[in-house]
């Protein structure tokens, strides 16, 4: 077994978060208002209008608070008009509140975020390891699909664990719906420094350091020798 890590998150190592972060604010017209980017998992997998519920409903109490909503790619065209319908809800709801984001992908975005939240995209982990305070929010239906698609048991992602008490994991896990509004204050109190350290653990550098396509490759260079 060679350990490689995830050429995915490669990107995370050279990816600069705090000159970042003041550009895509800038594009999206935040000063001082706290900002909750939501990115969420296929559509075809879980419950995501109960999620967006909450969310919501928790975003709408919070003064100067502000929320957008990204969906994943593999939701196909099929499922565009279920899409296109929770957004008009949500950005009717939030009113002023909303964020439009299109302007925006990738890191880049949730750079922009004083809060990444997602169920179990890997958009949350590679938020994470960038240094952004992130949340993992799986009600039950999230849960029983990782249970049933990954054999998965609670709490579902190494990230949501920490193996040293006097650290807090790099991400929190919110596993309940009268759990959110506390599980957001939780995570807000943390800083971009404190989420990074929270991550100098062995089981996530190999996910840090940018390396990890280089020792793919070499790893079937040596395979096929």
């Amino acid at each position: 077994v060679s350990v490689i890590g995830s050429p995915v998150f490669d990107s995370v190592a050279s990816f600069e978060l705090l000159s970042k972060r003041k550009q895509s604010r800038e594009i999206l017209g935040l000063e001082n208002e706290t900002f909750i980017f939501y990115g969420a998992s296929s559509i075809r997998q879980f419950n995501l209008p109960q999620t967006i519920r909450c969310l919501v409903e928790s975003v709408r109490s919070r003064p100067r608070t502000r929320f957008a909503v990204g969906f994943h790619p593999a939701d196909d065209k099929q499922y565009q008009a279920r899409m296109e319908t929770i957004l008009a809800a949500v950005r009717t709801t939030l009113g002023p509140q909303w964020v439009d984001t299109r302007g925006l992908e990738g890191l880049n975005r949730a750079a922009a975020a004083d809060l990444f939240v997602t169920d179990y995209s890997t958009t949350g982990v590679e938020a994470c390891l960038a240094g952004i305070p992130t949340a993992f929010v799986l009600f039950e239906s999230a849960q029983a699909y990782q249970a049933s698609s990954r054999g998965a048991e609670w709490p579902f992602f190494p990230i949501l664990v920490s193996k040293n008490e006097r650290k807090e994991p790099p991400a929190v896990g919110i596993f309940r719906q009268e759990d959110v509004s506390a599980g957001l204050d939780r995570v807000l109190r943390r800083s971009h420094a404190v989420v990074l350290y929270s991550l100098d653990d062995p089981r996530f550098r190999l996910l840090r350091d940018g390396k990890a396509g280089e020792r793919a490759i070499e790893f079937i260079r040596k395979s096929i020798e």
